[in-house]
C-alpha cells in the first residue's frame, strides 16, 4: 500500500514488468555506496544491487532521482530476503496508540502489521496501523467507543434509525437509550452483531430519546466506555418510511443485474431477461445457445456477454451481443476469435446511447491471466439502422473490469466513460495488485483519458449526471465511497461512511451503498444536500440504480427486488408523485379501486394501470387496489397513520 506518493506505472498498466538499463553505478552524493535498501534516502539507488534491479525496474525514478518512501515501500515488498522490517521492530510507542515515529514496542505485533503496510514503520504509527494492530495482534488494547453516533429526528414514521461507525477492534456493539441526558439512567435495548444499525420502533412519536453505543471486542470482558450521545425522535405524520420492496414476479437471477428507466434486466441460467416495471411487461431478452451473462441496459438497448461462439478452437471465445426492446431486433456486437468481455452501456443527455466494452489478452508471459489487462472500445448505438459506430479505442490495455457508460449532464456535453486500471507486479508465481486509478473519458470531449484518482486498490467506479463515485477497500471486507463531481474542485470524500462489496451505485444525484459493510441496509446519499435515506433493510447483492429505481438481487438467493428512490413513487400512497399525501390521492385510489379512469399530471390511465401506479397505492401490500387502500390514505391525511 504506497500512501506517501504514488507514481503511474505504465508497465503496470500493461502487465509487463519491463527491466530497465542501469548504466552506471549508482551511489550516494558523497562518493560512497549508498547503504541501506529498506529506508528512503534523498539520493538514488541502495547498496543491495539485486533490490535496487528490481525496484528500478519497475520504477526508473529510484535510480534516477531519489529514494524516497515509494522506493523504501517497494524494496519491502520486492526483496523479502533484506528483512527489512528487523531494522524497525521493535520500535517506540504502543501499539495501541498513534504516534508519529514508525513501528511499535511490541515486536511481533510490529512485524506482522509492518509486513503488509511498510508505512507503518517507514513513516509513522497512524490510525489504521493502531486498528490493524487491535484487530489482529490480539492486543490489550482498550476498546475505543464507537464514532459518528447519529438518530433521525423526525424522518421516520413511528420510529428512529440509530447508526454508528463500524471499527476493525470491534465485534458486536449495545444500544443504550434513556429520555434523558444522563447516561447513567440508560437501558440497554439491544446488541447488535455485524453491524452499525439499530431501527428502534419502541417509540413515541415526536417525543425525545438520548442514545449511547458500547463496543465489544473479542474478549466478552472488554466493552468500551459509552460513546458520545445523540437524541432522536419519530415523526408523527407522512415521513421518509423505508420502503416495502417488491418483487420482481417470477425473476431469477445468478449473475448481474442492471437498470434504465423503469426496466430491469438480468441473468439466470445463461439466458438473459427484462422487466419493465412500470407496465409489469416482462421478455425473454437472449435465450440462444452457449452462456450470456453481465447484461447492461441504457434507454430500450440491453447489451451482454455472449458465449455462443466459442468452439474447439477457441473455446473461451466471448463476444458482445445486444438487443433493441422497441424494434425486436438482435445485434451481434463483435463476432472476432479473441475474448472479449462487455463493460457498460449508457445514454447521454441528447439520447444517444453509447456501449463501452474491453477486449481481453488471453497470455502474458507465459500465464493465463483471465481480464488482465483489456483494451477498452466506445461504440455509439443508431436505433434506426440497427448499427453500431466505433468512436474510441484505447489502442492498448487499459480497462480492469466493466467500463460504466455514465448518463446525464456534464458540464462539457459529452458522453463520460470510466473505468478502473489496476497496477500489478508478477509475484510468486501470478500477478499481484498492488494499486490502481480510476479513469474518465468524455467523448468528443477529452483527446485522451483523464485520470481522477491514483491509489490504493479500488472497486467501482459508477457514474451518472456529473458524479463518479468508487470505493477503497479498508480491511474487514469494508470499504470507504469516494465521490468526484464534474465542475467540483479537486475529489470529496465521504468519510466514515462504509459499503460492502459489489453495491456502490449511483443515480440522479444520488449515490446508493451498504451502510454497515455487512450488505444489510442499501443506503443513499443526496450527492446535492448530503441528505441520507435508507432504502432497504434487507440483505442485498449486486444492487444497481438510474434515476429514481434501485434493483438489487437478495443476498445468498436468486430472488430480485425493487424500489423507487428520488425520481419515482416514495411515499406509499402518493399516486400523483408530488411528494405530500392528500385527498386527491385517496380519490384516485377510490376510482382505481372501481377501475375508473384517472389523469396524473395529464397523463390519463385506464385499466389494467401500471404496476408503477398499484406500487404506490397499494398501501396494505397486498397485492391489489381496494376501497381498504382509500381508508388507509384518509387516515394518512387526518394524522391517524
Amino acid at each position: 500500500m504506497y500512501k506517501a506518493r504514488l507514481r503511474v506505472c505504465v508497465w503496470f498498466a500493461v502487465g509487463v514488468l519491463l527491466a530497465v538499463p542501469l548504466g552506471r553505478e549508482v551511489r550516494g552524493q558523497d562518493g560512497s555506496d549508498v547503504v541501506d535498501c529498506c529506508t528512503a534516502h534523498e539520493t538514488p539507488g541502495c547498496e543491495d544491487i539485486a533490490c535496487r534491479d528490481s525496484v528500478c525496474a519497475v520504477d526508473p525514478y529510484c535510480c534516477g532521482t531519489e529514494w524516497d518512501d515509494v522506493c523504501a515501500e517497494m524494496a519491502w515488498e520486492l526483496c523479502p530476503e533484506l528483512d527489512c522490517v528487523s531494522n524497525f521492530c521493535p520500535g517506540e510507542g504502543s501499539a495501541c496508540e498513534v504516534h508519529g515515529t514508525g513501528g511499535c514496542e511490541e515486536g511481533a505485533c510490529c512485524e506482522l502489521i509492518c509486513a503488509e503496510d511498510p508505512y507503518c514503520c517507514l513513516v509513522e504509527w497512524d490510525l489504521n496501523c493502531m486498528y490493524d494492530a487491535r484487530h489482529r495482534c490480539g492486543t490489550t488494547c482498550p476498546v475505543l467507543p464507537p464514532q459518528n453516533v447519529f438518530a433521525t429526528k423526525g424522518e421516520y414514521p413511528n420510529a428512529i434509525l440509530v447508526g454508528w461507525q463500524i471499527d476493525y477492534g470491534a465485534e458486536a456493539y449495545e444500544v443504550y437509550r434513556s429520555e434523558t441526558e444522563d447516561s447513567a439512567t440508560a437501558v440497554l435495548m439491544e446488541t447488535v452483531s455485524g453491524g452499525s444499525f439499530y431501527y428502534d420502533e419502541l417509540v413515541v412519536p415526536d417525543e425525545v430519546y438520548y442514545y449511547w453505543i458500547k463496543a465489544k471486542a473479542s474478549n466478552p470482558d472488554r466493552w468500551s466506555e459509552f460513546s458520545e450521545a445523540d437524541y432522536g425522535f419519530a415523526g408523527s405524520g407522512p415521513g421518509s418510511e423505508i420502503p416495502a420492496a417488491k418483487q420482481i414476479p417470477q425473476a431469477l437471477c445468478d449473475d448481474e443485474v442492471d437498470v434504465s428507466g423503469y426496466t430491469a434486466v438480468w441473468s439466470y441460467g445463461g439466458d438473459i431477461y427484462a422487466y419493465n416495471v412500470a407496465s409489469g411487461s416482462r421478455k425473454d431478452v437472449c435465450k440462444a445457445a452457449g452462456q450470456q451473462w453481465g447484461p447492461r441496459i441504457s434507454q430500450n438497448l440491453v447489451v451482454w456477454n455472449d458465449k455462443r461462439n466459442a468452439n474447439a478452437e477457441y473455446p473461451e471465445n466471448v463476444d458482445i451481443y445486444a438487443y433493441d426492446l422497441t424494434s425486436g431486433k438482435e445485434i451481434a456486437v463483435t463476432t472476432e476469435t479473441e475474448t472479449e468481455y462487455l463493460a457498460g452501456a449508457g445514454v447521454d443527455g441528447t439520447g444517444k446511447v453509447y456501449v463501452a466494452f474491453a477486449r481481453v489478452y488471453a497470455d502474458l508471459e507465459g500465464v493465463e491471466t483471465a481480464k488482465d489487462p483489456q483494451n477498452l472500445h466506445v461504440y455509439t448505438y443508431n436505433a434506426g439502422s440497427g448499427t453500431f459506430v466505433a468512436v474510441w479505442n484505447t489502442g492498448f490495455a487499459a480497462a480492469d473490469g466493466y467500463p460504466t457508460v455514465s448518463g446525464g449532464q456534464w458540464d462539457a456535453g459529452g458522453t463520460v466513460v470510466t473505468w478502473r486500471e489496476a497496477t500489478r507486479i508478477w509475484e510468486s508465481g501470478s500477478w499481484q495488485e498492488k494499486f490502481g486509478r480510476i479513469m474518465k473519458l468524455e467523448v468528443g470531449v477529452d483527446s485522451y483519458p483523464v485520470q481522477i484518482y491514483m491509489g490504493v486498490p479500488v472497486s467501482g467506479p459508477a457514474a451518472n449526471n456529473g458524479a463518479i463515485v468508487w470505493a477503497l477497500p479498508d480491511g474487514a471486507d469494508k470499504e470507504q465511497v469516494w465521490v468526484w463531481q464534474d465542475g467540483a474542485a479537486g475529489q470529496e470524500t465521504y468519510e466514515g461512511i462504509w459499503h460492502g462489496r459489489n453495491q456502490l451505485t449511483c443515480g440522479k444525484e444520488m449515490v446508493i451503498f451498504d451502510k454497515d459493510g455487512y450488505a444489510y441496509m442499501l443506503t443513499g446519499r443526496n450527492l446535492t444536500s448530503g441528505a441520507e435515506s435508507v432504502f432497504s433493510d434487507m440483505e442485498s447483492e449486486k444492487a444497481r440504480m438510474d434515476e429514481n429505481l434501485l434493483v438489487w438481487k437478495k443476498k445468498g438467493g436468486t430472488e430480485l427486488y425493487y424500489v423507487f428512490t428520488t425520481g419515482g413513487v416514495t411515499l406509499p400512497g402518493d399516486i400523483n408523485g408530488d411528494g405530500k399525501i392528500l385527498v386527491s390521492d385517496c380519490i384516485l385510489v377510490l376510482r382505481m379501486a372501481v377501475r375508473l379512469p384517472i389523469t396524473i399530471q395529464g397523463q390519463n390511465y385506464t385499466y389494467p394501470y401500471p404496476s408503477l401506479l398499484i406500487s404506490a397505492a397499494d398501501v396494505n401490500n397486498n397485492g391489489v387496489v381496494e376501497v381498504g387502500d382509500a381508508i388507509k390514505i384518509q387516515r394518512k391525511v387526518v394524522g391517524l397513520e
